[in-house]
């Protein structure tokens, strides 16, 4: 590996770790704050049970308890959102290995496609992670996500509003598909470069892109 590269994994493996520290410390304030929520809850519903008469009148009842559930859905759904920082931060973590870490594609596409959700759903249309794992092969993790963000982006910009890119892992092979997919003619140059970077072969049949890791 060349000096410059090098400097580039050192800068990229320093900045995975803050990001797992701050990941770390929001997962910790998301827990306080359940924790609040949770407490809130318990003591409305004992003061209803004790001291009925007093308890606050029923419609100001009914949307204290629509706050709490909402914050309670965000807590969860911030939740996800760390574990996805955290495990973005930890893909350069054995970029400077002599062997590369087996790569699971599926995973990473399902990465990809929740980092691309709120873009997508701007255009209007659904991004759909694989619901399976996958088999793996030696690859670089990070460069792996950065082709399937790439090549996801495009193919949910050529979709029309209202329609689905719904991504399956392949049993048994180091593989993704997606089906309907654009013809390769069009590829960018900077999707084509990335995914051949990461060791990805892009082939379609019936319409249906295949994405296969062979490994770097």
């Amino acid at each position: 590996m060349k000096n410059t590269a090098q400097v580039d994994v050192l800068e990229s493996m320093a900045l995975g770790r803050a990001l797992a520290a701050h990941s770390h410390e929001l997962k910790n304030v998301l827990a306080i704050v359940g924790e609040a929520a949770g407490l809130a809850e318990d003591i409305l519903a004992l003061q209803r049970m004790r001291n009925p008469e007093s308890a606050m009148p029923e419609d100001m009842a009914a949307r204290v308890d629509k706050a709490l559930g909402s914050i309670t859905a965000q807590v969860e759904r911030g939740h996800k959102l760390t574990s996805d920082l955290n495990m973005l931060a930890h893909l350069p973590d054995r970029r400077l290995e002599p062997t590369l870490p087996d790569v699971d594609l599926s995973l990473i596409a399902g990465l990809a496609c929740r980092m691309l959700e709120r873009n997508a759903r701007r255009a209007h249309v659904q991004l759909s992670p694989p619901a399976a794992v996958g088999a793996t092969a030696p690859a670089d993790a990070q460069g792996c996500l950065a082709a399937c963000l790439v090549l996801l982006e495009w193919i949910y910009k050529s979709r029309q509003p209202g329609e689905e890119v719904a991504v399956a892992a392949v049993d048994g092979a180091p593989a993704i598909e997606i089906p309907d997919a654009p013809d390769l003619d069009g590829l960018p140059e900077d999707v084509r470069r990335l995914t051949e970077s990461a060791g990805m072969e892009l082939e379609t049949d019936n319409d249906r892109l295949r994405v296969t890791l062979m490994g770097v």
